[in-house]
């Protein structure tokens, strides 16, 4: 590998002992910075075929890991899915999936993703009903933002083979419309009955996603990933691409266990850790996410007139849903903790930690009752909570108690704000992504670094 230095720079960096302004330069011989120091310092060390770079005084910082990322999908946005988030209204996502489908008229679907009602004037799901007025003779599936709800036509519904009597599976929504029929509206896991059937995107293709991917993220600074849903045909391209040095980046890969819809697991991956690629954990969905109303929660969600109607139950801090109740709304929670708790055992006892999906309250109560049950067994396993929407103190006490790392996302509350003020109370919003819990209780949870 070749010698670089680079010199006339600011050097930004975090790790321990550094200070900012006490170097301009820095060399690199191979995969390895090899010293940082000023000028003539550095330039001292050049070699005859050392590769000498003036910045200009332009800022120099390590490359960024972003802790959950699904790397495909924003590459799919980029080349194979249409990407409704520009999207303005629902006549204006109509118009872009009817422009779509004129432009690909060999396409044997339509799918797209992106759509956020809140941001429209009217503020309502779209259904059926609407996606059949632009596409009768084609099946159209159209994912929300958050990935946990999809619309999709009625020809879509006839290829699935979907009627008034198809029964939802369990953790997942078929919604109705007035009179019983469902409205082409389908969350969590019932998704899976709708996207089985559109036609697999092979391996080259997921190849393809990402390197568009990749080349996004490169605009970012972003140089290592944790892609935190991965299926198996995805993992072997992800194998294929580490062997033939086309990552470009580091990757840790989570592969999924449960599949959407169905009771049936995946085969457990194997342990794997190289210099680009790891495969150290499995990953489970235990609830949606707040701004399409399917995470589970404590509290029922604010009444919406312009939302579907759906019959729930509300969820217990056991995880389990109690007396019937056809309004008010709960969310969806996906995970039966018996099966969750036997398939977690499992993963632990292969060496492979576990992370989870969970938003809502009673999603989190859930999940850290599961790993505190595992933590007895595996004190050294690894244990990660994906999201961690609405947590209260007690969670965050025994999330530093059992050494339960978190990955969160603040940017929800910029872009998803609208949403969380329709749907949830003001005491959810008061700590809706740690936006006001106890500083205390958040820098001793968030101090601790997340285990890899």
């Amino acid at each position: 590998m070749s010698h670089q230095i680079f010199y006339n720079v600011n050097l930004l960096s975090s790790h321990p002992g550094f200070i900012h302004g006490s170097a301009d330069a820095l060399s690199v011989n191979g995969n390895t910075i090899e010293a940082v120091g000023s000028r003539e310092e550095i330039l001292a060390l050049a070699g005859s075929h050392t590769q000498l770079t003036d910045l200009g005084g332009r800022t120099l910082l390590p490359g960024l890991h972003d802790t959950h990322i699904h790397l495909w999908k924003v590459g799919n946005l980029k080349t194979f899915m249409l990407d409704v988030r520009p999207a303005s209204s629902l006549d204006h996502m109509l118009t872009l999936l009817q422009e779509y489908n004129r432009q690909y008229p060999d396409a044997d679907w339509v799918t797209a993703r992106g759509f956020n009602e809140v941001g429209w004037k009217d503020g309502r799901m779209p259904t059926k009903d609407d996606l059949d007025k632009i596409i009768e003779d084609k099946p159209v599936y159209v994912i929300r933002t958050c990935a946990h709800i999809a619309v999709c036509n009625s020809k879509a519904l006839e290829i699935a083979g979907i009627t008034v009597d198809t029964v939802a599976p369990e953790g997942g929504v078929i919604y109705k419309d007035d009179a019983g029929r469902p409205n082409g509206l389908f969350s969590e896991t019932a998704l899976g009955l709708v996207s089985s059937h559109i036609p697999p995107y092979n391996k080259e293709q997921l190849k393809i996603m990402v390197r568009a991917a990749r080349e996004e993220l490169y605009r970012y600074g972003v140089t290592a990933v944790t892609d935190p849903a991965v299926d198996q045909l995805l993992l072997e391209a992800y194998y294929e691409m580490m062997e033939a040095g086309e990552l470009g980046l580091r990757l840790q890969a989570i592969p999924i266990l449960l599949p959407d819809g169905g009771l049936r697991p995946y085969q457990l991956p194997r342990y794997f850790r190289s210099d680009h690629l790891t495969v150290n954990m499995v990953k489970f969905f235990s609830d949606g996410g707040l701004s399409g109303r399917t995470a589970a929660l404590k509290r029922p969600y604010l009444p919406d007139p312009a939302r579907p109607a759906r019959h729930t139950l509300p969820i217990a801090a056991s995880g389990t849903r109690s007396a019937a109740s056809p309004s008010p709304d709960y969310g969806v929670l996906r995970l039966d903790p018996d099966q969750y708790l036997h398939l977690a055992r499992m993963a632990q006892e292969a060496g492979l930690g576990i992370a989870t999906h969970a938003i809502g309250d009673a999603a989190i109560e859930m999940v850290i009752g599961i790993y505190k049950q595992l933590h007895h067994s595996f004190p050294e396993g690894l244990r990660r909570i994906e999201h961690l929407g609405l947590p209260e103190e007690q969670h965050l006490q025994d999330m530093a108690r059992y050494d339960i790392s978190t990955s969160m996302q603040a940017i929800f509350v910029n872009e998803l704000g609208k949403n969380y003020r329709r749907h949830i109370d003001d005491q959810y919003l008061s700590h809706c992504f740690l936006s006001d819990l106890s500083c205390s209780m958040v820098s001793l949870l968030l101090s601790r670094p997340m285990r890899l």
